[in-house]
């Protein structure tokens, strides 16, 4: 690992449109088959299939060497799921060492939501990085041995120093008439926001959209502003309407008014979707939920019944029962009366 891979630069890895064989510097997991395929695919004229049969997770991955020291980053990479995939992420993580081994200063998530489309987003690193490990993880969905998907365009791109803060009092002004530049959207860890509890099956006569709802815990220590997050179903995306999560706090995201009363004691955020449904109405038989920070960031996504992207896939319940964890923010979904 002492060598500095070709593509140093704009463009840190190596042969991520897999147009070339696909061997070193990419390394898989002993039960990875890996093969170079014309369709589907992204851009130019091959991708990636990866395919495991023994119903473990499987992984291809490269390390590569940064400019060591901070720096702001792009991830991206083009997914398609194919026959028996659970769940589907590209990871970066960021070492002070030089060969990617030990703790590293941090990491960086793209999720696989379940359609085949371009993931990317945007990461700064302020330690003093040395290199970089890039995963292409999967996992079976469960009960299932075999699992395919496909990959390709996997990027990582150095594309910049961090900004300094300004000083306040050497803040420019803009002149009339210049556009007020957009501030950086606040990135957010996967899991800062944790998917606690959901009624997706109201089992109420005359209220059954209407009636559903779910619960979202804060896992941070500081208070998360939902202006810019959007919320999912297997259909359809969202905005969310503003309203701030304290620290540790609790939001209640209802698909109308009619679904949850209003809290007298401070307990919780009712948040009302005003589209009037979350998603395009959660199905009963299965459904994903899917919350998506400002940057583009998958923070939380769960799949429930038959719907079954995100592995493992939560029991059905029936009419009336909520699915919830227990305990709270880090035990497993649970059908709850």
């Amino acid at each position: 690992m002492s060598d500095r891979l070709a593509g140093q630069g704009s463009e840190l890895l190596v042969n991520g449109g897999f147009e070339g064989p696909i061997g070193t510097p990419w390394y898989g997991t002993p039960n990875l088959r890996v093969e170079q395929v014309s369709e589907p695919r992204y851009s130019g004229s091959y991708a990636a299939k990866l395919t495991v049969n023994d119903g473990q997770d499987g992984e291809l991955w490269q390390v590569v060497f940064p400019a060591p020291g901070a720096g702001t980053y792009e991830l991206s990479a083009w997914a398609m799921g194919g026959d028996g995939v659970g769940s589907i992420q590209v990871i970066a993580e960021w070492y002070e060492a030089g060969d990617a081994t030990g703790s590293f200063i941090r990491d960086y998530r793209l999720v696989y939501t379940g359609t085949a489309n371009l993931l990317s987003g945007q990461v700064t690193i302020d330690g003093p990085a040395q290199s970089v490990r890039v995963r292409v993880w999967f996992g079976p969905m469960a009960g299932s041995s075999t699992a395919t998907m496909f990959r390709d365009a996997v990027s990582l791109r150095l594309i910049g120093e961090p900004m300094p803060e300004p000083s306040p009092e050497l803040t420019a002004t803009p002149s009339p008439g210049q556009p007020v530049p957009s501030p950086t959207p606040t990135h957010y860890e996967p899991g800062s926001l944790v998917f606690n509890e959901l009624l997706y099956d109201p089992g109420i006569a005359g209220c059954g959209t209407d009636c559903e709802w779910v619960e979202l815990v804060n896992a941070t220590v500081s208070p998360i502003d939902l202006e810019g997050w959007t919320l999912a179903d297997n259909a359809r995306s969202d905005p969310l309407p503003q309203a701030t999560i304290p620290a540790g706090g609790v939001a209640l995201i209802a698909a109308t008014r009619m679904a949850v009363s209003s809290p007298t004691d401070g307990s919780f955020v009712l948040v009302v979707m005003p589209t009037g449904r979350i998603g395009n109405g959660l199905n009963n038989d299965g459904d994903r939920l899917v919350l998506t920070a400002p940057d583009g960031t998958v923070v939380a996504a769960l799949s429930y019944g038959t719907d079954t992207p995100y592995s493992p896939a939560q029991p059905a319940v029936k009419a009336g029962w909520a699915l919830e964890r227990l305990p709270a923010v880090t035990g497993p979904f649970r059908p709850t009366s």
